[in-house]
């Protein structure tokens, strides 16, 4: 089933989207300029032919050496090497995986192995990764299962997944205390199990989880503090989106929170909803065929009031969009060239330092590629951080910040490892490192 699903996933990649009903009007305050331009702001760069000082990646760490046998590039390289006697467990290529930050010095790694159990990695500070461990029994979910999560309370981080009969599933921990679930939120047949997730905290003591149905629907589900969940309510009629569409979801001001997804014409849309009042659109901010029906989108706070999308077109350009406090939508505008990527690869981003950005992807080397910007000022790079082979250029990417000055990025190689690495403040990218 696993290996038709993902061969399901491959010939999808390269479907032609097909035509739908035309979707609501734009709306003033989404409105895109009627002729895209490029700003200043995001005047794409030349190709970097090599590295820079900033962002040129080390060489290979074998993680199976001790810190005596091997010169360590700095303190925090001991931190990466695997526990003694904690083996290295496989997955899937095509694993994705979650982090979140349980507790002020404590960050947990998420991913389903390939007996389809949910499993937890973390490290305290900068010590070392300990697990993995299992939290549920075989076959709760598939090994390419999106995992998504969310901090409901000051003290407790949920964690949400689609298990193998298509009901969505929630997980939670209370400071350090065990793992509690999973219990199931639906009925069965509700989602995909390849289904992706995405939360947001709407206000304060409310969080939202999103998904796409198995009839097209764009979904919402939410709790209030402690309470108890509420919903599956549709946003949107059927046939919106692919049951496997990527969602990504951003907080564009104080009161207001943003749910975007490519439609079946290859649209980008958003959603959104003032306080806790209506939902509206979807509105299109791309025309036609911009972007695969199953195309990765990432959003990040580049400065105090403006947000920043970015995805990968049919042309294999990683692209941004931008909008300014509640102004119109800017973009989309090229930062690379074409076939540089590919339209399915996944984009994760993480602010490295308050005044700057990165934005990361798989090329199509199969190398991991970091771009960046600091204030307004022009895009940089991409820059490769690793050789060519290292990893699917559809492989997930995903970023957490271990320390206040550090930051991580976890995929997952081509030998089914899950890999780490990291930089401190603006010093050199360290890694990768196999856990």
């Amino acid at each position: 089933m696993d290996a038709k699903r993902r061969k399901r996933e491959a010939d999808s990649l390269h479907e032609q989207s097909s035509i739908n009903a035309m979707l609501p009007h734009m709306s003033y305050m989404y409105s895109p300029p009627s002729i895209p331009h490029m700003s200043y702001m995001y005047s794409p760069l030349p190709p970097i032919s090599h590295m820079t000082h900033m962002y040129s990646p080390l060489p290979p760490i074998s993680p199976y050496l001790s810190p005596l046998s091997q010169p360590l590039t700095n303190a925090y390289s001991e931190s990466y090497l695997p526990v003694q006697h904690n083996p290295v467990q496989p997955v899937s290529t095509f694993a994705r995986m979650a982090t979140e930050r349980q507790t002020n010095n404590q960050i947990d790694l998420f991913f389903v192995d390939m007996q389809g159990r949910i499993n937890v990695m973390w490290v305290v500070g900068t010590g070392n990764w300990q697990g993995p461990v299992a939290l549920t029994g075989p076959n709760t979910a598939s090994p390419a299962a999106y995992l998504v999560t969310e901090r409901q309370t000051d003290n407790q981080i949920d964690l949400f997944f689609v298990d193998m009969q298509g009901r969505i599933n929630v997980m939670w921990v209370v400071g350090t205390g065990n793992w509690q679930g999973p219990v199931a939120l639906t009925g069965p047949n509700t989602a995909d199990p390849w289904g992706k997730l995405v939360t947001e905290r709407q206000t304060d003591n409310q969080i939202d989880l999103f998904f796409v149905d198995l009839q097209g629907r764009i979904n919402v589900m939410w709790v209030v503090g402690t309470g108890n969940w509420q919903g599956p309510v549709s946003l949107t009629g059927p046939n919106s989106a692919h049951e496997w569409a990527k969602l990504a979801t951003e907080r564009q001001t104080d009161n207001q929170i943003n749910l975007f997804f490519v439609d079946k014409q290859g649209r980008i849309n958003v959603m959104w909803v003032v306080g806790t009042g209506n939902w509206q659109g979807p509105v299109p901010l791309t025309g036609p065929n911009t972007v695969h029906d199953l195309a990765s989108l990432e959003t990040q706070r580049q400065t105090n009031n403006q947000i920043d999308l970015f995805f990968v077109d049919l042309q294999g350009r990683v692209n941004v969009m931008w909008v300014v406090g509640t102004g119109n939508w800017q973009g989309p505008v090229p930062l690379t060239g074409p076939n540089y990527s590919n339209s399915g690869a996944s984009i994760a981003t993480e602010r490295q330092t308050d005044n700057q950005i990165d934005l990361f992807f798989v090329d199509n080397q199969g190398r991991i590629n970091v771009m960046w910007v600091v204030g307004t000022e022009n895009w940089q790079g991409p820059v490769p951080l690793t050789g060519p082979n290292t990893a699917s250029r559809f492989t997930e990417l995903v970023t957490q910040r271990q320390t206040h000055n550090q930051i991580d990025l976890f995929f997952v190689d081509n030998f089914g490892r899950i890999n780490v690495m990291w930089v401190v403040g603006t010093g050199n990218w360290q890694g990768p490192v196999p856990l």
